[in-house]
């Protein structure tokens, strides 16, 4: 008994120490996530491991690359080329390093909110691993921020707009009704006396049958702007408690902040001029 409390004990002192609480109306919205964030972290644990397969073998062309211009055996005209070779490669790896990271911060992400939401623990080597791409998730959290703006003002106007389509539909439906009912009674005693008349009515069922169909296509797209801020919100609600609850996370190992990466564009090196050769004669007068 006293070895089974000892171990109790000391488990929990190695236990990360947590006192991150999370709001209660993000926890509405991020919990029926759950299960859809443990598949997701199952797919980014196997996507973390292609994404470093792809940065270690970027690494190691750039490495080769580089052993080659420095070999004295290296032609020059042949280390010209691997210089342009060099700039393509140094870019390649930065593409390959932000993608890693990248892909490493979402699962951070996911294994905190898991964590926040009691449905799986984070362990001291995950919470270093993720404390160490801090730098790398606010950058991606200030780009969430930027966009979430513009998300919530086009949410805020498709929202109101289909508070009043209902209404609209409505009254679309009903002046059809009343003219087609208007038309079939013209066409069952067509004359020429009624020409004009059936024709001004052919016109507004085809006006109503056109605004209803409007409406229908406008229901679509506005419908498709709500769910794609509601989709938003999910990941920045989720962003932004993993963020807190990460720093607040007390571990005993130390960390190494990771710099965040940013790819630029290869500058391609210009190719030196060919070395003028020495002939061995000397100028004459």
């Amino acid at each position: 008994m006293k070895q089974l409390l000892i171990i109790a004990i000391c488990a929990i002192l190695a236990a990360p120490a947590m006192a991150y609480q999370i709001a209660e109306e993000h926890k509405k919205i991020l919990e029926p996530q759950v299960e859809n964030f443990l598949k997701i972290l199952a797919d980014l644990e196997k996507d973390v491991v292609a994404k470093d397969q792809a940065f270690q073998a970027a690494e190691t062309k750039r490495k080769e690359i580089e052993a080659k211009i420095e070999d004295p055996a290296t032609g020059f005209f042949a280390k010209g080329k691997l210089k342009v070779d060099l700039a393509l490669a140094k870019s390649s790896e930065k593409k390959a390093l932000k993608a890693l990271q990248n892909v490493k911060a979402d699962m951070a992400v996911k294994q905190a909110v898991l964590a926040i939401l009691d449905k799986r623990p984070m362990s001291e080597a995950e919470l270093k691993a993720a404390k160490e791409l801090i730098a790398v998730m606010e950058t991606n959290q200030a780009g969430m921020t930027k966009k979430f703006t513009k998300l919530e003002k086009a949410y805020k106007k498709a929202t109101t707009r289909l508070e009043q389509i209902p209404s609209e539909k409505v009254g679309a439906e009903t002046m059809l009704k009343q003219h087609q009912a208007r038309l079939d009674e013209l066409n069952q005693n067509k004359t020429w006396g009624n020409l004009g008349e059936r024709t001004k009515e052919k016109g507004l069922v085809e006006y109503e049958e056109n605004k209803l169909s409007r409406l229908a296509k406008e229901t679509v797209k506005l419908e498709k702007a709500v769910a794609e801020y509601n989709a938003f919100l999910v990941e920045k609600l989720a962003l932004d408690n993993a963020i807190l609850y990460i720093k607040d996370a007390k571990i005993e190992a130390p960390v190494t902040a990771q710099p965040v990466v940013e790819p630029d564009e290869p500058e391609t090196p210009e190719t030196p001029d060919e070395p003028e050769e020495d002939d061995g004669e000397e100028d004459k007068e």
